[in-house]
């Protein structure tokens, strides 16, 4: 048994990690937050981890050998971006370098900006995390690919997970996870708070569809081929 998580954030990646280890405590587990934290080891050393939770995305599947048993969580793409403002407003824990932008400003101003903080945490994170990764670097190395060509990039790659989930039915993905392993069906944690206080005032239609139109359509797409699974 090895699993491996692409956390997209706000999605409930938090929660199914929790379960996943609780199930197997003996497992050597692993949660990478950053791609530096990846760079530093070997691929020898990646590969004695058990279950890993990785928020630089699928890129990490490159350096896995064997069979791995791929999860990743999606949500509706306009939510996950209210979530993701409210947390780097409210949540000192959360070290972005978005939070400035999103601290000082208000949610219709956070997203009218364009500056790479923002784009990293706000722009089509979804279709990007599942593509291989939201950072910066990455995406200027598909700079001159066009909105449709990342679009099925992206989508090509969500077919090689073994198991999509969204954040609305989590816990249907969870039985969905412990009947293929052959544990029993336990309790999923709620670690994370995932309905927040949303800001009150409305942000510019050209924004909203700036920072989520691809992400609509992945989880559109996702949402008909593994909505109904289970």
């Amino acid at each position: 048994m090895r699993i491996v998580l692409t956390h997209i954030p706000r999605t409930g990646g938090t929660s199914l990690f929790r379960a996943l280890r609780d199930q197997v405590p003996e497992a050597n587990a692993i949660e990478f937050q950053y791609m530096g934290q990846v760079a530093t080891i070997s691929d020898k050393e990646l590969n004695r981890y058990e279950i890993i939770s990785t928020y630089i995305g699928s890129r990490i599947f490159d350096r896995l050998d064997g069979s791995w048993t791929k999860i990743v969580i999606l949500r509706d793409p306009i939510t996950r971006l209210k979530s993701s403002y409210w947390n780097l407003r409210n949540n000192s824990e959360c070290i972005s370098f978005a939070t400035p932008f999103a601290k000082s400003r208000s949610f219709a101003a956070y997203l009218a900006s364009r500056e790479q903080p923002v784009i990293v945490q706000a722009t089509n994170v979804q279709v990007w995390s599942v593509l291989g990764e939201k950072g910066i670097f990455f995406r200027r190395k598909h700079a001159h690919l066009g909105d449709n060509e990342i679009f099925k990039l992206s989508l090509d790659r969500l077919a090689t997970y073994d198991f999509v989930g969204f954040t609305e039915h989590l816990d249907e993905l969870w039985r969905r996870v412990c009947e293929y392993l052959r544990w029993p069906v336990t309790q999923l944690p709620r670690l994370r708070r995932s309905s927040v206080p949303y800001p009150g005032e409305e942000a510019a239609p050209e924004d909203v569809s700036f920072h989520t139109s691809l992400d609509c359509e992945l989880v559109r797409r996702a949402l008909i081929v593994h909505g109904t699974e289970g």
